[in-house]
């Protein structure tokens, strides 16, 4: 009997300490899952300790095209990839001249590999476009609304259509009012009192603006003066040249004093307005010349600036500019999206009496436009967002990077503000490889260090 427990007891043990060494297993190979790239670190690390950033006294040093940090004075491999180590001139450091960036020396070989080019800042004739887009809306100015100055009835009407162009004093209807017809009585009556008493020729004369403020025209009363009794119907005419915008006259409609029968719009003249950005109103004034093209315009529309509006949309920051356009053409109808371009002035330095040449132009040729400014290619500059950087070659093979202040792009040009002299020689192609090679050399000063630029604080 005691046999047989002991056996049970064993065999129980047994069964847990299988059970624990797989549980044990099993958390072991959870802890080399979580942990495996820590560990995969640390056996690099062991297997390729990183060597310090080594100094020689040599001519040449050997450094990783991939680790920049990782300088021999021997050729070998990088610890870090395994890359064979390339071999460079050795450059010590050394301080550079206030505002002076960055030094590189290249030999000219390396120079025509790199493919760089230089030219020399000058002055440039300059022009910016600002481009925006805009819409053509009808001038509110030479909008006539045709109303009813009597109640009556519209007797007839003439078969019109919105978007119809009418003539200055065309008809439009005919219509029937009791109190004009009234007014039309008494006005005979007292010009034929008026007749016989002089005394009431006055009020004659105000009986008959009565009938002018009724809407009744002087042909219209020469016509019930001559005839001596008053006509049923009168007239009611398009005040102005244009295309009508809205008709709401039917033959037999009841209508009262005010109601409007038509709208009528000129569109000669005509309003294009363009959204633009806040940074960009100071640079707007009224009477400034705009151009409009558009889709089915062959040619630039020409306007002037006559409204800059005060205020600035809180959701696009921009403001409403707008231009009073020549539209006899008939060109801009309202409603269509138009492009407009503004020429804007340009900022630069400027140069001096002393340095104002007359540019030669072959005979007929047209003079220069815009602002004359100080100016390099735009090729020639590198933004890093918190720099603007040009590379100047001080003399063949020796090139420095300086930072610049810059305004805003005309065309393939980048007007200087601050940082450059005229004649200075910068880099236009290959300015980009400079800036590499600064990057990779340990023994220069790189671009985004904390040196200041001359004039910069």
């Amino acid at each position: 009997m005691n046999k047989e427990i002991l056996k049970r007891f064993g065999l129980a043990f047994r069964i847990i300490q299988i059970r624990l060494r797989f549980i044990l297993i099993m958390a072991i190979t959870g802890v080399v899952v979580a942990k495996w790239e820590a560990i995969q670190n640390h056996l690099d690390r062991w297997r390729h300790p990183v060597a310090p950033d080594l100094t020689s006294t040599g001519a040449m040093e050997y450094y990783c095209p991939m680790h920049a940090q990782v300088v021999r004075d021997a050729a070998g491999n990088c610890p870090i990839c395994g890359m064979p180590l390339s071999s460079r001139a050795r450059t010590p450091r050394q301080e550079l001249p206030p505002g002076v960036l960055a030094r590189v020396l290249l030999p000219p070989t390396r120079v025509a590999l790199a493919g760089i080019h230089t030219s020399k800042a000058s002055y440039q004739f300059l022009e910016r476009a600002y481009k925006a887009p805009g819409v053509v809306e009808r001038d509110d100015r030479r909008v006539s609304d045709i109303t009813v100055k009597a109640k009556g009835r519209l007797e007839a009407v003439r078969p019109t259509f919105e978007g119809e162009t009418l003539a200055e004093n065309e008809w439009l209807a005919d219509l029937y009012s009791p109190e004009i017809v009234n007014a039309e009585q008494e006005y005979l009556q007292l010009t034929e009192s008026a007749s016989n008493d002089p005394n009431a020729k006055d009020i004659g004369e105000f009986a008959k603006e009565k009938l002018i403020r009724l809407g009744m025209s002087p042909a219209e009363i020469q016509t019930i003066e001559k005839d001596k009794k008053p006509l049923q119907r009168i007239s009611i005419r398009s005040g102005i040249s244009g295309t009508v915008a809205m008709r709401d006259a039917v033959a037999g409609k009841y209508v009262n004093e005010g109601d409007r029968l038509y709208q009528i719009v000129n569109l000669k003249t005509v309003w294009v307005s363009a959204n633009v950005y806040e940074f960009d109103l100071k640079q707007i004034r009224h009477g400034q010349p705009m151009e409009i093209r558009g889709p089915g315009i062959a040619n630039s529309i020409p306007g002037i600036v006559t409204f800059i509006d005060p205020s600035v949309d809180s959701a696009t920051r921009t403001a409403k500019v707008r231009a009073e356009v020549n539209n006899e053409s008939g060109a801009l109808r309202p409603g269509m999206f138009v492009t407009v371009s503004l020429q804007m002035p340009v900022e630069g330095r400027r140069p001096a009496a002393s340095q104002t040449q007359p540019a030669s132009r072959p005979a007929g040729a047209q003079p220069a436009r815009g602002t004359e400014v100080l100016a390099v290619p735009a090729s020639a500059v590198i933004d890093t967002g918190a720099r603007t950087i040009v590379y100047i070659e001080r003399e063949p093979g020796v090139y420095e990077a300086r930072q610049i202040a810059v305004g805003a792009r005309s065309g393939e040009w980048l007007p200087v503000l601050d940082g450059l002299d005229l004649n200075d020689t910068v880099v236009t192609a290959g300015a980009f490889l400079l800036d590499a090679e600064t990057r990779l050399n340990a023994g220069a000063e790189r671009p985004d260090s904390t040196t200041t630029a001359p004039g910069k604080k």
